[in-house]
């Protein structure tokens, strides 16, 4: 008989430790654990770095890995909410850019673009922008909506005959099994003097403790879960300086989990019926998490530490 998806909650230690990907030290306590039918992950929980991260991964094969949804990636055809997005987080990032690489032209690289819109508002202020990303129909959508330059391949797979000033991770390396090897693969991407812009969900921000399993995990697709801790050991193992660090709201996470905290009618016919209206309703938890210091998301601004890169060479 098929065993229902379940999430649970977890104490528990096991022989067979995993080496932590932010920080490298060895783990056995299982904070979590994932089951899909007869299918098995344990979410191994770091006490050194804070970093959590489920293994077996849930889509290890290259081809699945990709996301083709266009909607959610278009912030659900929202013009107020991807105006809010820009004014309070986009033009943020550009900002930090402008202050870490001064006012020249830049070259920028998205890798997972998605559907090209945030790629797009790079380019509407004057940066020369190149995307990244692995499924045809986000890819597509990229080009023939916002004439975004687009190579439709995993990042395992691409090479450019150009180096970039910028490197944009936003939402992905929380969805690889070994996340260091993403920021290794950028360095070639990468000028000397270049940054990397990384975006990842912060576990330990407010809605998780609020919701627990409820909260948007976001489950099969992530299998590392970042907290700022974690993600400054794991830049600074991967030989990057942190230029910037800031945290942001986002209430995209807690209309879902408030529907799965409150299976009723009511919540789901508020929550359910109106995007831009269950933003607005979630924005007070979002921001109250951000002032707090439980932001939803971590955003670094970091560049490669080529002296130290040279010296584990040598």
């Amino acid at each position: 008989m098929h065993v229902l998806k379940s999430f649970e909650k977890l104490q528990a230690q096991t022989d067979q430790q995993q080496s932590c990907p932010a920080c490298g030290s060895l783990v056995a306590d299982i904070a979590y654990v994932y089951r899909d039918g007869e299918d098995r992950s344990d979410f191994f929980l770091c006490s050194d770095c804070t970093f959590l991260f489920a293994r077996p991964v849930f889509i290890p094969e290259l081809d699945k890995r990709q996301m083709d949804g266009v909607e959610n990636a278009e912030l659900f055809n929202s013009r107020l909410l991807k105006t809010i997005y820009v004014n309070y987080f986009i033009r943020k990032e550009i900002r930090a850019l402008r202050r870490a690489k001064g006012g020249g032209s830049l070259r920028l690289l998205d890798i997972g673009c998605g559907t090209g819109w945030t790629t797009r508002v790079y380019a509407d202020h004057g940066i020369d922008v190149v995307g990244l990303e692995p499924s045809r129909i986000r890819a597509d959508y990229a080009r023939q909506n916002y004439g975004i330059d687009v190579v439709c391949d995993y990042i395992e797979n691409a090479e450019f005959d150009r180096e970039f000033d910028v490197v944009v991770l936003r939402h992905i390396i929380e969805h690889f099994a070994d996340p260091g090897a993403v920021l290794r693969k950028i360095r070639g991407f990468l000028k000397k003097d270049g940054v990397v812009l990384i975006v990842v969900p912060n576990i330990n921000c407010l809605g998780r403790y609020l919701f627990e399993t409820r909260w948007a995990w976001v489950l099969p697709w992530h299998c590392n879960f970042f907290t700022p801790r974690a993600t400054r050991k794991f830049l600074s193992g991967e030989s990057f300086e942190v230029v910037d660090f800031y945290q942001t709201p986002s209430p995209l996470y807690y209309p879902g989990a408030l529907m799965r905290t409150f299976p009723n009618r009511f919540v789901k016919w508020l929550m359910g019926r109106n995007r831009v209206l269950s933003m607005a309703l979630s924005a007070p938890l979002a921001i109250g998490g951000k002032w707090l210091g439980m932001g939803d998301n971590i955003n670094v601004l970091a560049r490669v530490e080529y002296e130290h890169v040279v010296s584990e060479k040598s």
